[in-house]
């Protein structure tokens, strides 16, 4: 979202955007509450985006009287859709090197190990 210019401010758990204007979703200024939620367990968690909207004074839009408003919002998650996806691999891949590196460590140490029992025998 800050990323889209929009500057964050926190309320209780929700990452607020008050009275701004996004244009990718309205072309008025907007109310924009966020949260992530993570639920069940380590391997099989699922994280939740919640994004509500407002216009003002609470006053939340929703698909009966803002459908228009709505489509917008569901094509700007899809932007974050994309991002999250390559956050994911760019993390595997992390991981991945990581874990090469240790185990290439590993080897150097049994390598050492090998090579000292050699010239003890």
């Amino acid at each position: 979202m800050e990323k889209q210019g929009l500057k964050a401010t926190r309320m209780n758990k929700f990452q607020t955007y008050l009275n701004q204007p996004l244009a990718k979703i309205s072309p008025d200024n907007l109310d924009i509450y966020t949260i992530v939620v993570k639920k069940g367990k380590r391997k099989v968690a699922k994280n939740y985006v919640y994004f509500l909207l407002s216009k003002g004074n609470e006053n939340f839009v929703d698909g009966n009287t803002n459908a228009g408003e709505i489509m917008n919002v569901k094509a700007f998650l899809t932007e974050y859709l994309i991002f999250t996806i390559q956050y994911t691999l760019d993390n595997k891949i992390a991981s991945q090197q990581e874990e090469i590196a240790d185990l290439e460590n590993d080897l150097k140490s049994i390598n050492k190990s090998v090579e000292k029992l050699k010239s003890n025998s």
